[in-house]
């Protein structure tokens, strides 16, 4: 299931459609706690926030006409991103409402929208708030006083950054409790709305995965301009869709050390997830999702169940928690905060907001264990959830290592080939095919990269790569001449002698590979 545009505000439309039904029993409600606060210990920082409101000028949003009211655009077409920070502050400021955090969603799509018509819109927003909850309870949750205080200086230091992922249609606040909670342990967080390739809303195809995963990128390269922000630790978290694209950006993007899922969509979408380089997933990853679906549920709504994303994974760390007690949209703390009463039925809102809570705890875990080399925090991953503390048959915790070994891609062959100081090639490389293969190294790579090593000077780099050619390309005249060309800068006469017979072997028409076996020859008989 996605989590589709502004789910809590349909979750409250649908029970405000049933008003008359239910309203005796919420406005009966005489508390005026929050429907929803993390249950963990915050951090010794202060929390610090700040909206910016910028553009992607590499990316357009917008073509020349509005694609729903066809009317011409004159506005800005680049695609906009509006990004939300939180960060360890030096000092608390005036705390923000949640409010403050619903206004931000009004003035995404359009940052020229005026005041007035943001405050009209807000107030729509709070409306369907009250009219399910009361004008008590749902003033409570409007007004709720958050941890973060607005323009604060950031405290000294530099901090890993996390950069975040919503699910289709969501919206940049929709985790605001985790993403205060985590600035508050020392963490950057940099989030921005989910929007389609060329209008807000998204849509569920591989053009939308890359627009998601794209916006990753571009809050990774808006994180170099973060002061405080630690670029050597950067981690993406993502929910549902967010969870799927957070995948691709880590496949595109080596400066990405760690990912963690919220229940992502890549066994929702397996046609999708197929196209993810699973190879190319190597960092460590935290998979957090709902209870296990029944096999009839699956096979309900056509499940493809032949392929298993995580599974193809096989070169990546990973820790893998379920949790019985939640649904989908309760990985996102704003459907926990505004989500309708009849949601929780089997479990109380009180239960699932302990379990959020304790998927809290585990990604704050495994950040420090990741980014921070925290073997406290390594400990508390590696130890089981009742003896951390949790509530017996809450979560279960698996682990599966790395496969160990050269990665079957070019960066694994090399890093592999390095540390064997050039030797057997040849054997490295077919063992990593068996095990991968779509990793192939064509005769035209393998040659350019050989002499771009003879170039460097790197001679016994080069052979390996020439000699590899040779082996992989048999029939190829060019291959067996470049290890000639190679053999002969490096003064061995004779192989380059027996190479260059062989290339005019297979094209008699070389001409070079002629002209240099004549040299060598003539060479050898004035050295005799």
């Amino acid at each position: 299931m996605l989590r589709q545009p502004s789910f809590f505000l349909r979750h409250i439309a649908k029970a405000a459609s049933g008003f008359c039904l239910f309203a005796a029993t919420l406005a009966s409600a005489n508390t005026t706690e929050p429907n929803f606060q993390l249950a963990n210990a915050y951090g010794k920082h202060a929390v610090g926030f700040r909206l910016v409101q910028q553009y992607d000028f590499s990316r357009s949003m917008k073509g020349k006409h509005d694609l729903v009211t066809g009317e011409a655009i004159k506005t800005e077409r680049a695609r906009p991103v509006q990004t939300l920070i939180w960060y360890p502050s030096d000092k608390p400021g005036k705390p923000l409402r949640f409010i403050d955090y619903l206004r931000t969603t009004e003035t995404r799509p359009d940052f020229q929208l005026p005041g007035a018509e943001i405050e009209r819109k807000l107030k729509e927003k709070t409306d369907k708030v009250l009219r399910v909850f009361g004008n008590e309870r749902g003033n409570a949750e409007v007004q709720a006083v958050m941890r973060a205080s607005k323009g604060t200086s950031p405290a000294s230091g530099k901090y890993p950054v996390l950069i975040y992922a919503p699910g289709a249609g969501g919206e940049a606040m929709e985790n605001v409790d985790n993403f205060e909670y985590l600035a508050s342990h020392g963490y950057i967080v940099i989030s921005s709305a989910s929007q389609g390739p060329l209008t807000n809303n998204v849509s569920i195809d591989m053009a939308g995965l890359d627009a998601q995963a794209r916006d990753i990128q571009f809050l990774l390269a808006y994180a170099s301009t973060v002061p405080e922000a630690d670029l050597s630790k950067i981690a993406v978290m993502g929910f549902s869709w967010g969870g799927m694209a957070n995948f691709v950006a880590a496949s595109r993007d080596s400066r990405i050390s760690a990912l963690i899922s919220l229940d992502g969509s890549l066994r929702r979408f397996t046609e999708f997830a197929k196209q993810i380089p699973a190879v190319s997933i190597t960092v460590p990853t935290l998979f957090i999702h709902r209870g296990n679906e029944s096999l009839e549920e699956l096979s309900q709504r056509n499940q493809d169940m032949s392929y298993s994303a995580l599974n193809s994974m096989k070169y990546m760390d990973l820790i893998k928690i379920t949790m019985p007690w939640m649904q989908h949209v309760d990985f996102a703390s704003d459907s926990l905060r505004m989500g309708s009463d009849l949601h929780f039925s089997e479990y109380t809102r009180k239960e699932i907001g302990l379990a959020h809570s304790w998927v809290s705890r585990y990604v704050l875990e495994f950040l420090n264990a990741k980014l921070k080399a925290n073997t406290e925090s390594e400990r508390f991953l590696q130890t089981t959830p009742v003896k951390n503390g949790a509530p017996a048959h809450m979560m279960y915790v698996q682990h599966r290592p790395a496969l160990p070994g050269a990665l079957p891609t070019r960066s694994g062959f090399i890093q592999g080939l390095a540390k064997q100081d050039f030797q057997g090639a040849e054997a490295l490389y077919d063992s990593l095919h068996k095990l991968n293969p779509e990793f192939v190294l064509k005769d035209s790579d393998l040659n350019a990269w050989g002499y771009e090593l003879l170039r460097q000077n790197k001679l016994k780099a080069a052979l390996a790569i020439f000699r590899l050619n040779t082996h992989l390309s048999t029939d190829s005249f060019n291959a067996f001449d470049s290890l000639g060309e190679a053999y002969e800068v490096a003064g061995n006469k004779d192989l380059a002698i027996v190479n260059y017979r062989q290339s005019l072997k297979l094209n008699p028409d070389n001409k070079h590979a002629e002209q240099q076996l004549k040299e060598l020859e003539t060479s050898n008989q004035q050295d005799k």
